[in-house]
């Protein structure tokens, strides 16, 4: 084998750790466009004083 077109292990590994992170976030990027919007409109915030007059302890 000839020592310029040696691949090191350091550099299989390397690849294959990135295809592995590729494959993993490409799902993510691609289901961008799949947001489901929500039919009561935004989420209404409540004020904790409210719902909890005096601390629990």
């Amino acid at each position: 084998m000839n020592e310029e077109n040696k691949v090191t292990r350091r550099q299989v590994v390397a690849g294959l750790g990135t295809a592995l992170a590729a494959a993993a976030v490409s799902p993510a990027f691609a289901a961008n466009g799949l947001h489901l919007k929500n039919a009561d409109g935004p989420v209404k915030i409540s004020d904790p004083t409210n719902l909890h007059p005096k601390p629990p302890f």
